[in-house]
């Protein structure tokens, strides 16, 4: 998946942004699933993150962060790449460290190993521009999210999906974007021939 790295300065700490590389869903019909299942089970509860015209669906394959005229160097090295995914069941995870005292929902993704080694060769990419992967290698389970949820009520799913959310199989695509803290992927920067597949 690389061409030959070449280093890239880290002088400017200060001025470090927030990206992602992450999967982008292929199917129209899937990103418009997500959006509305988000917002018709969780905009009385959400928390700063939940999936809208302004928040891509996406799997995380590895945040980081990076000056912005470092990024080119890193998306020149990468290679196009699809994967097929299939999602497991719906997941509730309390969150930890900036996220303790909230919720986490969407949808859990099966875990197969072409995704397992692509997660850990994106970790090995970075780390030859000398970018940390802030994305746990070790841990990694693979997700999409819906929403960050306050926990002042019961999480209950009005709106639940369809069977052929998890029967059947979606194309995802490589992506670099910009992204925030929290993991709000905001804008695909990379490829620029894929941007915008349904919009």
């Amino acid at each position: 998946f690389l061409a030959k790295p070449v280093k890239l300065s880290q002088n400017r700490i200060t001025m470090l942004n927030h990206y992602n590389l992450a999967l982008l869903p292929e199917s129209k019909s899937l990103v418009t699933s997500c959006l509305t299942l988000a917002a018709a089970n969780f905009a009385e509860q959400v928390s700063e993150y939940i999936l809208a015209d302004d928040v891509l669906p996406h799997i995380t394959l590895c945040q980081f962060r990076a000056l912005p005229d470092s990024i080119g160097a890193l998306q020149a090295a990468l290679k196009p790449v699809t994967l097929t995914v299939r999602f497991s069941s719906i997941y509730i995870r309390p969150g930890v460290k900036i996220h303790q005292g909230k919720y986490w929902v969407g949808l859990s993704v099966r875990a197969d190993q072409a995704l397992i080694d692509l997660q850990k060769q994106m970790a090995v990419c970075l780390s030859k521009f000398e970018l940390e992967c802030l994305t746990d290698t070790g841990n990694y389970l693979p997700h999409l999210t819906w929403a960050r949820l306050n926990i002042d009520k019961p999480i209950a799913l009005s709106v639940l999906p369809g069977d052929d959310l998890f029967t059947q199989s979606f194309q995802f695509v490589l992506t670099v974007g910009q992204s925030n803290e929290l993991g709000m992927y905001s804008k695909q920067l990379w490829p620029e021939s894929a941007a915008n597949l349904w919009r």
